[in-house]
């Protein structure tokens, strides 16, 4: 039943806006605008952009793209630039994007899949661009008790603890380590970890 009504947008939207603290999605907001979401660069997407809470609060020139034809027609009828295709298997062309992102969607995903978007997102990346994970960790067992219950809602059933989400995304950057110029990994234990990757430029010394 909970499935069923998270497919509705606006109650989806509304799930989302808390399962991250306001003072979270505040960090997420700078950092993606720091790292170029305010326009600055070419090319910005958003894998798994969901109803659009962070798309639609960044420069109007990214795109989003989701696997839910429901989230990318509500998205457009706002105006956004949007349109639908899978996380695994990007519809973008390699090479082509300054800036990737997603946010809040590996644990939706078992860890073969989670490999699999990360390959994804760094295909697309071009040289010298910049890849960004944040998603949700398992809490500490006292406190954010409104984004433990939200955890306990959510659809993702692979809710990490926050050290097996930071080695998973490091044993996928080791595979990829001669392409790699820059790495952080940042966990907030009350709420998240965010991953910054840089990609290396085409021309190496």
């Amino acid at each position: 039943m909970i499935a069923r009504i998270l497919e509705r947008p606006w109650f989806y939207e509304l799930s989302q806006r808390n399962i991250l603290t306001a003072g979270m999605r505040r960090i997420v907001l700078a950092l993606l605008r720091r790292e170029g979401a305010n326009g600055a660069v070419e090319r910005v997407v958003e894998v798994g952009c969901g109803t659009g809470l962070y798309l639609s609060a960044l420069s109007p020139t990214v795109f989003g793209t989701d696997l839910s034809v429901a989230y990318v027609r509500f998205l457009k009828g706002k105006g956004l630039r949007v349109f639908a295709s899978d996380a695994c298997a990007l519809a973008i062309r390699s090479g082509s994007v300054g800036l990737v992102y997603c946010i809040n969607v590996l644990h939706h995903l078992d860890d073969e899949a989670v490999r699999a978007v990360l390959g994804e997102m760094w295909r697309v990346c071009r040289p010298e661009g910049t890849l960004v994970v944040v998603d949700i960790v398992q809490p500490p067992a006292h406190g954010n008790h409104l984004g433990r219950l939200l955890r306990w809602l959510d659809r993702g059933g692979f809710v990490r603890q926050c050290e097996h989400f930071k080695a998973l995304i490091q044993a996928w950057a080791d595979a990829v380590t001669e392409d790699v110029v820059f790495m952080d990994l940042h966990s907030y234990p009350q709420d998240a970890l965010i991953g910054i990757v840089r990609k290396r430029s085409a021309t190496r010394a």
